[in-house]
């Protein structure tokens, strides 16, 4: 503490308990989590299928609005469009279980571990973002983040720099400010969007999500390796006639339909012959299309474009 105090660093603390702060929680901050500890419910296969296939519309959703470029303001929107649509009613049970069940799901190969990881990171990023500066507060101090709150008299003596630093004016007061080393934040150092002072960054409370997002996903990443690890010997024994078949299944889920909306259950996921051609019209892509349209028309493809198909 001496150390911290002699950079005038004052840690965010507080005598109050997690068990109280939890109690005071509102239903958006209790779904923000770092998801450290597997859900304490029951649930039954079936509902572990529908509300796994619930989350990958609404993280498939984020997919679809990245690829069409949509705004950060859209994307928010949209998001919790998703999430009223697809996870809402006992929201914390459902985000719970269906997190760790794609978390089993997604486990097994860099691909599908790289796409579950950013998609939940984009989910997390609009859930903090909308919690309220209180809420954020408590929750870096929930997970132990090392982030230093800004008194009045260091805010005065720090005001013009971080006005240049933000483009202008602040209209804020030195509750909006966080301290943060700045080496947590390489996004913002690079573009010069925070005031760096000692080792320190200021970070304002509405640029604090890349901060908190890095840790969510340095956690998650680890997470789905430990798992690839335990998940298979857990798959081919204890629950290979259970669990295992609806974690095959969803493994294979992100990489079929591009519409989110489209996510099939188990029980209905073969494409026949007689489906393909609507499909090929909804799904391929413009030089699969052109591909299968010969195909369909002269009964014959060259060789090359055989391989191509």
């Amino acid at each position: 503490m001496g150390t911290m105090a002699a950079t005038g660093f004052t840690p965010i603390l507080s005598g109050d308990a997690k068990a109280t702060r939890n109690k005071q929680k509102t239903r958006a901050a209790r779904v923000v989590s770092l998801y450290e500890r597997p859900p304490p419910y029951d649930a039954a296969l079936e509902e572990l299928e529908a509300v796994s296939l619930d989350r990958l519309k609404v993280l498939r959703g984020i997919e679809r609005l990245r690829l069409s470029n949509a705004s950060e303001a859209e994307l928010r929107q949209k998001t919790k469009e998703l999430l009223r649509k697809y996870l809402s009613g006992d929201e914390l049970r459902k985000d719970k279980i269906s997190h760790f069940m794609l978390r089993l799901a997604y486990c097994q190969t860099k691909d599908n571990r790289d796409w579950l990881v950013d998609k939940e990171c984009e989910l997390f990023r609009v859930r903090f973002e909308e919690l309220v500066h209180k809420e954020q507060k408590d929750f870096l101090q929930d997970i132990e983040l090392q982030v230093g709150l800004v008194d009045q008299e260091e805010f005065e003596r720090v005001k013009g720099s971080l006005a240049a630093a933000h483009g202008g004016k602040i209209t804020g007061t030195h509750r909006e400010f966080f301290k943060v080393p700045f080496e947590a934040v390489p996004s913002l150092v690079a573009t010069r969007r925070v005031f760096v002072n000692r080792g320190w960054a200021y970070v304002g409370a509405h640029q604090m999500a890349p901060l908190v997002v890095g840790r969510f996903k340095e956690h998650l990443a680890k997470a789905l390796q430990i798992t690839a690890k335990a998940w298979p010997h857990v798959a081919a024994t204890d629950e290979s006639n259970r669990l295992a078949p609806i974690v095959s299944f969803l493994s294979k889920q992100y990489q079929g339909s591009s519409d989110y909306t489209e996510v099939q259950t188990s029980g209905n996921s073969v494409v026949t012959l007689d489906e393909i051609p609507n499909l090929a019209k909804r799904h391929f892509p413009m030089c699969m299309k052109h591909l299968h349209a010969s195909l369909m028309s002269n009964n014959h493809l060259k060789h090359l474009s055989l391989i191509h198909i």
